[in-house]
């Protein structure tokens, strides 16, 4: 089963995450920020990035975060392609934690969860007084 814990930044979702998951030892949480920094230093998202942006994305072996932010914050273009690029590798490495996790309650918990096809069976919506817990 999976729960999809969605709010804005510093709403709860962590601390819920969590709070979840010390009532349960069959209920695990998935950190897809995470996943999204690591993503970075997979060698199949650093050669689409080159062949996308060009060498200037790159310093001293790694993804010169600065220099792509500067890209991709400038252009909807350039923004839809890095998401195009990082999120099927950060999907790859979700689906393998499903995967290898049959027997568990996985919470994700992602500001972007609601554009993904994880965020379809149960909504955790958490905000500063609270959070509710409801059947999508």
């Amino acid at each position: 089963m999976l729960i999809s814990l969605v709010g804005l930044s510093g709403s709860g979702k962590t601390y819920i995450s969590k709070l979840l998951t010390s009532y349960n030892p069959k209920i695990i949480h998935l950190d897809i920020d995470k996943i999204g920094h690591d993503i970075y230093n997979n060698q199949t998202v650093v050669n689409n990035l080159i062949k996308s942006f060009g060498k200037k994305v790159i310093k001293d072996g790694k993804v010169n975060r600065k220099a792509l932010a500067s890209i991709v914050f400038s252009s909807k273009e350039a923004m839809q392609m890095l998401e195009e690029i990082t999120w099927s590798e950060m999907e790859k490495q979700i689906d393998m934690f499903i995967e290898n996790n049959p027997n568990k309650i996985i919470i994700l918990d992602w500001l972007l969860l609601p554009k993904t096809k994880y965020f379809k069976r149960y909504i955790i919506y958490s905000e500063e007084i609270g959070f509710v817990l409801d059947k999508a």
